[in-house]
Parts: structure tokens; C-alpha cells; sequence
């Protein structure tokens, strides 16, 4: 599945012929919304879709590509958002100077709380769960440290600022992570830096830098091979 945000399209590809086989409207409003990440569930079951210019969060079939279900979150510049290892939550990112979490029920496909607001997220873009699923990372995409939100109270939720390089947090552009992910093994999780072009390669258990890996000019996305060696 490949978004098109200048169309409100989804272009959907054979993997095994890599032939383009059909397009999916996606969307609600008859004004470009712009979709910009594609996530599968976890059982394969479903697809969903978050929009930059848009204010709903989105359900597909994944048999059918058809549309089953909708919930509204608000205006806002929806970019990224992470699915629970059970398929019941999502936790949709707005990236914004003044950013938001949706949180929402998949089952149901309702909004079930919306965290942030007063200065709580600057720039929130990129978003990971860990390996049990009770922690949310979130990049700060404009400084040198990522947040760390604590799921089990998502009432009165402890986030916390976590630096990438040994000094204080700050949203002068540095680093600037972007992305990022944790490894199948759950053992590393990875963030990309664009304005350092770097990756940055950290440990889930006390969030320390493990290593630097340079790479090419401007890095934000990325994928990971399940067999851990790509």
C-alpha cells in the first residue's frame, strides 16, 4: 500500500508481480486531506490510514479494500501513529507546535482520549510502542530528544524527555529525529536524525545510546527485515 497525499489515493501493488494493481479513495471530504501513513494490523486483518490535512483516522478491509469504519479526531496534521500488539489501540500523532496523541479504540473505532495540548508535545512526529506495549515514544521532530509517554494511566499520563546525545533537551534544530522503531528482537530501537544524517541506536531498557550510524543525507524513513539483518 502506497499513499499519493497530492490525490487522496492509495495505491495498492502485487508484491509478487510488483505491478500496480489498483487505487483505493480513501478520505471523507471532497478537499485533498492528504494521507500519509498506511499501517497493517498486526492479524493482517485490516489497513488503516491517518491524513496530514485531515480529521478522521481510517478503516480498511484488507481482503476487500473496502472502507468499514471511521472516527473523527479533530483537525490537525495527523502524520504517524502506532497500532498495539493486540490490535486494539492506536495512537495517532499531530504533528504540530503545540502536538497531540488520539488515542482510539480499533475495535470500536472511537476516540477514546486525546493527551497533549499546553506545550506538552512540540513537534511530535515519528511514534513507536515498546516490545510490552505500556510505553509510547514519540521523536520531537525539531531538537535532540524524543518523549517517552507512560500508558497506564492515560488520564493523567507521565511523559518524560529523553535526550539522544548527553545534554539537556532543546528544540533548537540539532538532531532532529525523525522516525523511529524498535527491532523484531525488541533488544535496540532505532531513530532517524535528518539534520545530523545519522541513525541513532538505543537501549529500550534505560534508553542509552548504544551507537551512531552515519548515513546518507536528510534520513527520515525506514524498514526492518524480520529475520534482524536488515
Amino acid at each position: 500500500y502506497v499513499t499519493n497525499q497530492g490525490c487522496d489515493l492509495v495505491a495498492v501493488f502485487d508484491l509478487a508481480s510488483k505491478k500496480l494493481m489498483r487505487y483505493i479513495d480513501v478520505g471523507s471530504q471532497a478537499a485533498i486531506e492528504s494521507p500519509h501513513q498506511i499501517k497493517v494490523s498486526h492479524d493482517r486483518a485490516f489497513w488503516y490510514t491517518v491524513f496530514f490535512s485531515g480529521s478522521v483516522f481510517q478503516k480498511f478491509d484488507a481482503n476487500t479494500d473496502e472502507l468499514i469504519g471511521e472516527v473523527e479526531i479533530g483537525e490537525g496534521s495527523w502524520n504517524t501513529f502506532s497500532i498495539s500488539e493486540n490490535d486494539q489501540y492506536a495512537y495517532v500523532v499531530n504533528w504540530s507546535a503545540n502536538g497531540s496523541i488520539a488515542i482510539i479504540d480499533l475495535n470500536q473505532m472511537e476516540l477514546i482520549n486525546t493527551i497533549g495540548g499546553n506545550g506538552s508535545f512540540e513537534w511530535p512526529h515519528g511514534s513507536m510502542l515498546n516490545d510490552v506495549g505500556d510505553k509510547l515514544y514519540v521523536t520531537a521532530q525539531h531538537g535532540n530528544f524524543i518523549y517517552k509517554i507512560d500508558l497506564n494511566d492515560l488520564n493523567n499520563p507521565n511523559i518524560q524527555q529523553i535526550t539522544l546525545n548527553n545534554t539537556s533537551p532543546t528544540t533548537i534544530a540539532w538532531l532532529d529525529p525523525h522516525e523511529l522503531a524498535l527491532t523484531p528482537d525488541g533488544e535496540k530501537y532505532i531513530i532517524t536524525c535528518e539534520a545530523s544524517n545519522e541513525l541513532r541506536v538505543m537501549n529500550p531498557e534505560d534508553d542509552s545510546l548504544l551507537s551512531v550510524v552515519p548515513k546518507a543525507t536528510f534520513t527520515q524513513e525506514m524498514s526492518m527485515s524480520s529475520d534482524y539483518t536488515y
